[in-house]
Formats: structure tokens, C-alpha cells, sequence
């Protein structure tokens, strides 16, 4: 399962500002996939309980991909506009250790 690859982000959106977030994610992931072949699937998820945290997540082929797109202007300019709209922004590179399945 270590071949399953997943980025990962965790935002605290600032008060007030959670509907730009995610229109400016969205838009960020629609360029991402344009400009990114192997980019098919990308999640905004929103807490229900505080609905300014959000948690974002994709599937990737490889790490060197992924090393690649966070080296792109798109990735870095959403990143600057993120930390302006977010208390707190986390992202990281994960791989898959455990899946259970019904």
C-alpha cells in the first residue's frame, strides 16, 4: 500500500473568509489539473461542527510529481494567498499504511 501517495492540507481559515477560501482552493485545483497531467481528483473537505477548518486532499502517481507541482508558480502563489486568509496552514506528503474496507 506504500505505493498509494496523498498531499494533504489542513487550513484554519480566519473568520469571515471561508467562502473565498474555497472558491480560491477550487480554483487553484482546476489550474492544477490543467497544468499537471497526473492531478485527476482533488478534495475541499469543510468541518461541520467549525466550519472555518477545511482539510484538502488528492491522490498522486509519485512523489517526484508532487515535488514538481509545489515548485510551479500556481502552487506558490495559492500558498501566499492561503496564508493570508488562514490562522493556521499544514500540508504534508502522505502514504497509505492501513485501509480497512466493509
Amino acid at each position: 500500500m506504500a505505493d498509494e501517495i496523498y498531499t494533504m492540507g489542513v487550513w484554519q481559515v480566519k473568520q469571515g473568509k471561508e467562502d473565498a477560501f474555497a472558491s480560491e482552493w477550487k480554483e487553484f485545483a482546476a489550474r492544477s489539473m490543467r497544468d499537471m497531467e497526473s492531478i485527476a481528483d482533488a478534495r475541499l473537505l469543510r468541518d461541520i461542527k467549525k466550519q472555518n477548518r477545511f482539510a484538502s486532499f488528492g491522490p498522486w502517481k509519485s512523489t517526484e510529481e508532487i515535488e514538481k507541482w509545489r515548485e510551479t508558480p500556481g502552487f506558490k502563489k495559492f500558498m501566499e494567498r492561503a496564508k493570508e486568509m488562514c490562522e493556521e496552514a499544514r500540508i504534508g506528503t502522505f502514504e497509505v499504511v492501513a485501509r480497512v474496507k466493509k
